[in-house]
């Protein structure tokens, strides 16, 4: 495998790229540092980042067993099984490899050849977040373990996916249940992806989609869809909790479907561009909201290509379950830290979806200018 080049941009027209020996010599120096920072990322980062390891701790203690419904109690008898505690040295180093090797797999597997400064940065960012969140006691790293076959089961199409989504609806027995929801809305935009033409007509579809599940929630368990987040927040807000400084609270006032329903639709616009964020103008926040809006920016234009192609089904797979995973999140998160950490084991796919729809774009480029030239 070539490693991918390196392409600094110094002013309109003018860039060099990195050739592929100082290139290797990046990536060589990513392998071995983020591993190591995975072992001291505790003395750098605030306690409350890791408040979810210290509880699945409570329950590894307790020796907890893999229990429906219970994420806390499913995730310690995950680790439990795998004979991991808060204190393993072996283990952050091992996960941050795991996820390291992920990164780069999805560029070998996109056939990314080259990545500019901007997307080496949000590369390194995205690779760094999800070192933070999941070489510990951490419920994602889980979700990882899931993500990582899907690119490979979502290239033998309908079957593929259905082998996926089995182990992912097991994952949602034991550990969260909102992956029922999560599946439902990917499966239901895989099969609409033929028919949608436009980025638009995807939020317009999204759109729909939280509007039925508000009315499901209000028939089947009487509260509004934002009910959750909402009640969460409430709790937090009374105990001055210091790790919702980013929380997100309901732009409508008030209740009932339409408003729950309207909420969560601009909770899952702003996921996408933190507004929020931005005029908190916090310099740590507006970096998060800067490579936040980029991924998403970069996500959508490549969503856009390939609507208009409609070649390629992992692509198409991939893009079904960005687009459901963060929906279904804009009901449930409570603030924008739990958001960017959930999203982390996703982090992978958005590179995935960049680089494959840019491999696309060259190769159309290339035969037209090959077409001009015979002319």
């Amino acid at each position: 495998m070539k490693p991918t080049k390196i392409k600094i941009t110094i002013s309109r027209g003018q860039y060099f790229v990195l050739d592929a020996y100082l290139s290797l010599f990046v990536w060589i120096f990513v392998l071995l540092v983020f591993p190591l920072f995975a072992t001291i990322k505790q003395k750098v980062f605030p306690n409350y980042y890791f408040l979810d390891a210290n509880t699945i701790n409570n329950f590894i203690m307790h020796k907890s067993t893999l229990t429906k419904g219970d994420s806390y109690a499913s995730t310690a008898a995950f680790y439990s099984a795998l004979n991991v505690s808060k204190d393993s040295i072996v283990f952050p180093v091992i996960s941050a490899l795991i996820i390291c090797g992920f990164f780069f797999w999805i560029l070998k597997k996109s056939k990314a050849t080259r990545m500019s400064l901007l997307e080496l940065g949000m590369f390194l960012y995205c690779m760094l977040l999800s070192i933070v969140y999941m070489t510990l006691l951490s419920k994602d790293f889980i979700v990882l373990l899931i993500i990582i076959p899907f690119i490979s089961l979502a290239s033998h199409k309908a079957i593929g996916l259905v082998i996926w989504s089995v182990v992912a609806l097991f994952y949602a027995y034991f550990f969260r249940g909102y992956w029922l929801l999560i599946l439902a809305l990917f499966w239901t935009l895989y099969v609409m992806f033929s028919w949608i033409k436009k980025p638009k007509q995807l939020f317009l579809i999204v759109l729909a989609l939280l509007f039925v599940l508000a009315v499901l929630f209000k028939i089947g368990m009487g509260v509004d869809l934002d009910n959750y987040r909402t009640m969460v927040n409430d709790i937090r807000s009374e105990a001055v909790d210091i790790s919702a400084k980013s929380m997100i609270t309901s732009y409508i006032p008030g209740g009932g479907v339409i408003i729950g329903w309207l909420n969560v639709y601009l909770v899952w616009l702003f996921m996408m561009v933190p507004i929020p964020l931005i005029l908190s103008l916090s310099p740590f926040y507006l970096i998060i909201s800067f490579f936040i809006s980029m991924l998403f920016w970069k996500f959508w234009s490549a969503t856009k290509s390939e609507l208009i192609t409609k070649k390629n089904t992992t692509l198409k797979a991939t893009i079904c379950l960005i687009i459901s995973f963060t929906a279904i999140q804009s009901i449930f998160e409570p603030d924008y830290g739990s958001y960017v950490r959930h999203l982390s084991p996703l982090y992978p796919l958005f590179f995935y979806v960049l680089f494959v729809s840019r491999g696309k774009t060259e190769v159309i480029k290339e035969k037209e200018n090959e077409s001009l030239a015979r002319g």
